[in-house]
């Protein structure tokens, strides 16, 4: 169906179009995981150069663990 979608008249040609979106979603699920990591650790670092304690502002809705 999806084929029929885009035109494709052969099921490898949309085959072949949903291995390199499944790469691209990889790709892209590893960069958010990456700036995630990295917006945690200089949180963490943040804490530690204050004793431990946490900021509460505004944009801190709730703790992380």
């Amino acid at each position: 169906m999806i084929g029929k979608l885009l035109g494709h008249n052969n099921i490898d040609t949309t085959s072949r179009y949903a291995h390199v979106a499944r790469d691209s979603i990889k790709a892209s699920s590893a960069q958010v995981a990456d700036s995630i990591g990295a917006d945690v650790l200089d949180r963490r670092a943040g804490e530690a150069a204050r004793g431990g304690r946490r900021e509460n502002g505004p944009n801190r809705r709730f703790d992380a663990c």
